[in-house]
């Protein structure tokens, strides 16, 4: 059963495979890493992707219902999800990373794709990493930052706070999320978005 599984599927498999594995290099490594020097996230997303490309590739062979791969890429986004605190543009790449995967391993079949398929799979391809590619480019982005700060006091009031992060960081502060409070050591750590002073 296997071996014709095997046989019928070979051609269809390796090119969707090389298709998805072209585009997650190219999300992964190419804008991610090369954007954002996170290791632990390149191989997160790939490992993530390539993992949901095979488990749904058998699932598409073995003519399970869709239903039950849909389930599936919930579960993934959720476990992955939670397993850390992510940025709303990790998130993103979580998102298309798990896209990828979809949209080239319901395409593997027991026949060889014919041209005008091969023609769609590019163009589904192409559109995810353009897209993501355009929306995380720097210059779109170049004048907002994001850090992680450790206060060594507790404000009492919002302007308070935001004039002690201007003052330290000599930036304009956009915004800024409360993570924790110490009132023990009298530390505060958050994470604060603001806008770069623009280079003259």
């Amino acid at each position: 059963m296997l071996n014709e599984i095997f046989s019928d599927n070979i051609i269809s498999f390796l090119i969707h495979f090389v298709f998805n594995l072209i585009s997650i290099i190219l999300v992964a490594y190419f804008i991610y890493f090369k954007r954002h020097s996170r290791r632990d996230l390149l191989m997160a997303f790939t490992a993530l992707n390539v993992g949901l490309f095979l488990v749904m590739t058998v699932m598409s062979t073995q003519q399970t219902a869709m239903g039950v791969g849909f389930g599936l890429f919930a579960i993934l986004s959720i476990v992955r999800i939670r397993s850390e605190a992510f940025s709303n543009t990790e998130l993103a790449y979580v998102f298309m990373v798990l896209v990828i995967a979809l949209i080239n391993a319901f395409n593997v079949s027991d026949q060889t794709p014919l041209l005008s398929e091969l023609i769609f799979g590019i163009l589904l391809n192409v559109i995810a990493v353009t897209l993501i590619y355009i929306i995380d480019h720097p210059r779109l982005m170049q004048t907002v930052g994001r850090k992680q700060i450790t206060l060594d006091r507790i404000h009492p009031n919002d302007q308070s706070l935001r004039a002690d992060l201007e003052q330290r960081l000599n930036v304009r502060v956009l915004d800024y999320a409360i993570d924790h409070v110490d009132y023990v050591r009298e530390i505060t750590v958050l994470n604060v978005r603001y806008a770069d002073n623009p280079a003259n």
